[in-house]
């Protein structure tokens, strides 16, 4: 039986639709159709059709172009069609290929249905599962909420530069409660107000010892006191510096909110990675949420390179290069929970543990050694997961 390779070159309202025999000709115009039902409709018919004058088997290919290729895909896995989805950088290698630069929709259609000649449809090895896919857009919102709120942290970290410069080396949080409350009540329009030493110490001393508190409200008072400012700033510096405190504290309640609902799904998914010392509920519903399946890697080391941990070996005739960095290829928001479980790993988990000890009796930079030991936990997780076993510390590390 012949093949017919369909290229879908996705974006927000529409996609385009080349269709190619083996040898690269054309069986019908590029069409361009509407990204909803209808669309879809008619481009099975334009399938359809191809496929009972020559009696072929369609294959079909398509960019992962964030969420916009996602519906159509979906669609036709649920009427039954091969769909196979070319990560951007497999593309590459054949727009290069390609001695004219122009490019347009039609011509990606088109390239989509050449690599899908060359390349050839690759059945998924597992579908995601449909609760891992909503936990991963539960942890891709709560992600972007506090994206949001670590912007406002800055925009108002440059307007106290402007109106009390020194205010943000008090605390280590500078927008934690207790100094949301302080410039809520002391910053006023038009006016900076010197806080009473006695009640900014017995405000403090909630979470401190007298001693400290006193200490850290002198410091408080002595920035107020001494704030050098330019007059015709100050209004609009405090104004919106109200409006962001604001919006950090919707944030944090909005945060709040996604959080019971990460909880809420990955408590019913019932997974072994919770067992892993280091992995909590936040890192692990990440972790879980984009490996997605774990079916769908055959050794640890291939979930290392998806996470974009594996190093960039280069090496030329007799040069091997002394240092090499990751590739930081694949999930960046896998590798930044990794990177957060390693840190709690190291005082809970004894085998990440004797990996970080081991890289920095090296010499090795600290960051070297928490990669090291991201990667070792990656390799625990691919385990946990594959197996669907607790974790256990191994006997060799017990008796160290």
């Amino acid at each position: 039986m012949e093949e017919a390779y369909v290229g879908v070159d996705t974006s927000k309202d529409t996609f385009e639709v080349a269709i190619k025999d083996c040898r690269k000709n054309e069986l019908v115009k590029t069409t361009n159709y509407n990204q909803n039902l209808q669309g879809i409709d008619d481009l099975i018919v334009q399938i359809e059709a191809v496929k009972n004058t020559m009696n072929a088997d369609i294959l079909i290919g398509m960019e992962a172009t964030g969420i916009y290729h996602l519906p159509l895909y979906h669609e036709l896995m649920k009427r039954g069609y091969k769909v196979r989805v070319f990560n951007a950088l497999e593309l590459v290698k054949f727009r290069r290929g390609k001695i004219r630069k122009t490019k347009t929709d039609k011509i990606d259609a088109g390239l989509i249905a050449e690599a899908l000649i060359y390349e050839e449809y690759k059945p998924i090895k597992a579908e995601v599962p449909e609760n891992i896919g909503t936990l991963r857009e539960y942890c891709r919102i709560r992600e972007r909420i506090v994206y949001k709120l670590s912007t406002c942290k800055v925009q108002a970290t440059r307007d106290l530069d402007i109106i009390l410069r020194g205010y943000d080396k008090l605390f280590d949080d500078t927008f934690c409660k207790t100094s949301r409350y302080i410039l809520k009540r002391y910053l006023k329009r038009n006016s900076i107000q010197t806080p009473i030493e006695s009640d900014i110490t017995g405000l403090l001393n909630k979470y401190m010892n007298r001693s400290r508190a006193e200490d850290k409200a002198r410091k408080i008072c002595q920035v107020f006191k001494n704030a050098l400012t330019v007059n015709h700033l100050i209004d609009p510096a405090i104004y919106e510096l109200h409006l962001l405190i604001s919006q950090m504290e919707l944030l944090e309640k909005q945060i709040m909110k996604i959080q019971n609902k990460v909880e809420k799904v990955f408590s019913s998914i019932k997974s072994k990675i919770i067992t892993i010392p280091g992995v909590g509920i936040p890192t692990g519903a990440t972790i879980l949420s984009e490996i997605g399946n774990i079916d769908n890697f055959e050794s640890a080391t291939k979930l290392v390179a998806y996470a974009g941990l594996d190093p960039v070996v280069k090496e030329s005739g007799n040069f091997k290069a002394n240092n090499t960095d990751i590739s930081k290829r694949g999930s960046p928001a896998l590798r930044e929970a990794l990177y957060l479980a390693a840190f709690g790993s190291l005082n809970s988990n004894p085998v990440c543990k004797a990996v970080y000890d081991r890289m920095i009796s090296k010499g090795k930079h600290f960051k070297v050694a928490m990669c090291a030991v991201a990667r070792k936990l990656l390799h625990i997780i691919f385990s946990v997961l594959k197996n669907n076993k607790d974790f256990y510390i191994p006997q060799y590390i017990k008796s160290s």
